[in-house]
């Protein structure tokens, strides 16, 4: 049984950004021209949400789950996330080095690699 007061609502937003996925996901919670950094954690977190992004070989979905009192601002965050972000200089350097740490991880899972290898294999001829 759903309690009222504990509706809540998921919003999402896919970025296609191939190869660069997970910078951008790291990139895209700093900030936007309208936001400044930390915004996710004072408009979301503040009111009881969640906020995370999910990165892929060519994607990053982004998704806040919130209370459904709340659901047009959280949607507007997304949309500003989104569409204004500002790639801080100092940001984009910083977060460069969490992408890279990433990656280096990244390559060395066993269970990532058939899909890894087969995108390389399928796509290499796109990269020469």
């Amino acid at each position: 049984m759903t309690r009222p007061d504990r509706a809540g609502v998921r919003a999402l937003v896919w970025i296609d950004a191939l190869l660069i996925s997970g910078w951008a996901g790291h990139v895209l919670f700093k900030g936007s021209n309208m936001r400044g950094r930390g915004f996710m954690d004072e408009e979301v977190e503040g009111a009881g949400g969640r906020a995370n992004a999910g990165t892929s070989y060519d994607r990053t979905p982004y998704h806040m789950l919130l209370p459904a009192t709340r659901a047009a601002r959280r949607i507007e965050l997304l949309a500003d996330m989104a569409s204004r972000a500002s790639f801080d200089p100092e940001e984009i350097g910083r977060e460069r080095e969490v992408a890279i740490e990433e990656a280096r991880l990244e390559a060395g899972n066993l269970r990532t690699f058939p899909p890894r290898r087969l995108n390389e294999l399928a796509f290499e001829p796109c990269f020469h």
